[in-house]
């Protein structure tokens, strides 16, 4: 359930997904940046999830959901780009 309301709300950031789902106030901010600027997500980040009670697993997990909601995302509106194109 999690996972995937991680995936939709990076989706969410991303575009016209419509109504993003709510997530924990913990997570938003993580999601939100691997999401849009993964290149910037730093161990402290990561320590923060963890002291806020994620284990490293479920941190693993929701880094895999962000960056798979956000690529769709951008697979989407690349496609609907290249579809107007034609």
């Amino acid at each position: 359930m999690l996972r995937q309301a991680v995936e939709e709300y990076a989706s969410g950031l991303w575009g016209d997904a419509g109504e993003a789902p709510e997530i924990p106030a913990d997570l938003a901010n993580y999601v939100r940046k691997v999401a849009l600027s993964a290149d910037e997500v730093t161990g402290e980040d990561t320590q923060r999830l963890k002291e806020a009670g994620y284990s490293e697993d479920a941190i693993f997990e929701i880094t895999l959901c962000a960056s798979m909601g956000a690529g769709l995302a951008r697979l989407e509106r690349g496609l609907t780009v290249l579809k107007g194109s034609r």
